[in-house]
């Protein structure tokens, strides 16, 4: 900032000037009148030099000041091109003095109450922008997903904590492409760094802790007069899983639905032909039309039960329902089932009514799935078992509410530890073959695992090959006084 020290002096000398030749001319005047004795003119002219002096003296303190003045602040903007901490303190002490007492006809006076104000004006001004530049610097350092900033080169010359999270090795003054692998997203960063486009949209799968999906939003902007660009990275794994689930469901629907249709299209025109005059056959082949039409309907029943029930599933149920009489009734509605299969269905639960928050159709539907796959793939002539226990916590069970446990035992095959994290997949089957065999549309642990989420409980499968599957549902505790008949 240039210091006006020459200006303010010479302003000074030239008032002191016309102050001491006033004087001066004054009283030679007088002296050669003859009106003026020698002594008068020496004290005069003594008077005129005092005069001088104590104006000298005090506007040339207004001058040490005004000079003090912008040598701080011309040492304080040095210091803020370095970027020193410190430059904005020593830009705020850098002010001139409020109150000077001199004459406020005073020229310098004036100047002086100008370049005050106008510090005080522009004091203000920078505290603003400097409040406004923490308050952005904080929203970029806060911002939900990873920013990066590069300059003209592609290099990066600042990131927030969500980019130094997802890439572990970013630095700035380091280009872009020594932490990206994908060429066509480096090539569109290249190309917006180089001002050839203003904006672009590109997608990234980026493997850190776990595998993700990013859509990469690259523009363009100035600062400083400097051209930047800003990458901006959106997660979208969820969507991507959500549609990649989509594309399998239908995909496993198709398939489902395609073999019992092709057997029943096989079937028909079957019947159609020569086959259908033979009474044996035309009955047999009558009976696998019925199984696979049964088949159809189930799948295409589930399939709208699991619509239904995710449709309210983030909604918890505010009625209660007791888990005895839901056991009861679901061993009696599969004990004709269970006969077929040579299985016995047994309960083992407490006297005392264990009352759960819960839909009393939702949890009944939970129950009959798991004892129908309890049936359909335990032992032949083995025993399924209803165990319920008034209370009850799984492994890692967080402090809080009581829950109620309701298992399901078989003594089958068992399942191998590989497949159980994915048993409640919609289609997923162990063994797809025995599956379709035995009847199974292969939603109904889809339903459970959503029924069990609706509910706020928790599913946990126990198995090993050769000694059987325990299907364990824990259920929060509902208020007895909250339960009424008309929830059971």
């Amino acid at each position: 900032m240039p210091m006006p020290s020459d200006k303010l002096i010479r302003m000074v000398f030239v008032r002191l000037a016309q102050i001491t030749s006033g004087f001066t001319v004054s009283a030679i005047l007088l002296y050669l009148s003859g009106q003026l004795s020698l002594a008068g003119l020496g004290l005069m002219l003594g008077a005129g030099i005092m005069v001088s002096y104590f104006v000298i003296e005090y506007e040339q303190r207004i001058i040490q000041r005004l000079l003090d003045y912008f040598v701080t602040k011309s040492e304080a903007g040095k210091r803020s091109e370095t970027d020193e901490p410190d430059s904005r303190e020593a830009h705020r002490q850098a002010q001139l003095p409020e109150q000077i007492k001199i004459s406020q006809n005073a020229p310098l006076t004036e100047l002086l109450w100008h370049v005050s104000h106008s510090e005080k004006m522009n004091l203000l001004q920078t505290g603003r922008l400097a409040t406004e530049k923490d308050y952005l610097t904080d929203i970029i350092r806060n911002l939900p997903f990873p920013l990066i900033i590069l300059d003209s080169r592609a290099y990066v010359t600042q990131c927030n904590i969500q980019a130094t999270e997802m890439f572990d090795t970013v630095m700035q003054d380091k280009p872009i492409a020594f932490f990206l692998n994908d060429n066509d997203l480096i090539e569109k960063i290249e190309a917006a760094t180089q001002a050839e486009t203003n904006f672009a949209e590109a997608e990234l799968s980026w493997r850190g802790h776990k595998k993700q999906h990013f859509a990469v939003l690259i523009s363009n902007f100035s600062a400083d007069d400097r051209h930047r660009t800003a990458m901006i990275l959106i997660d979208r794994s969820a969507a991507k899983e959500a549609e990649q689930m989509r594309v399998d469901f239908v995909a496993n629907v198709s398939h489902e639905l395609r073999t019992p249709l092709t057997s029943v299209l096989g079937f028909v025109e079957t019947l159609q032909g020569p086959a259908g005059e033979d009474p044996e056959t035309r009955a047999s082949f009558l009976n696998i039309l019925k199984n696979q039409s049964e088949r159809m309907i189930r799948l295409v029943a589930d399939q709208l039960s699991l619509s239904s029930i995710e449709r309210v599933e983030s909604v918890q149920p505010e009625t209660s329902a007791q888990l005895n009489l839901i056991a009861e009734r679901v061993s009696v509605l599969l004990n004709q089932q269970a006969e077929a299969a040579e299985c016995r269905i047994r309960l083992d639960m407490p006297d005392a009514a264990v009352i759960v928050r819960g839909d009393t159709d939702e949890l009944t539907q939970m129950v009959q799935n798991l004892v129908e796959n309890a049936i359909r793939y335990g032992a032949h002539a083995g025993e399924v078992r209803i165990i319920i226990h008034a209370e009850d916590r799984w492994a890692d069970a967080p402090a809080g509410p009581s829950y109620a446990c309701i298992s399901i035992e078989d003594d089958g095959e068992g399942i191998d530890q590989i497949h159980i994290p994915r048993l409640t997949e919609r289609f997923y089957r162990v063994d797809k073959g025995r599956s379709r065999e035995k009847g199974g549309t292969g939603l109904g642990l889809a339903i459970v695992k959503h029924i069990v989420s609706r509910h706020r409980g928790h599913l946990q499968i126990d198995s090993e090959k050769g000694q059987g599957t325990r299907f364990s549902v824990f259920l929060p505790h509902a208020d007895s006084s909250a339960f009424s008949d008309q929830n059971l």
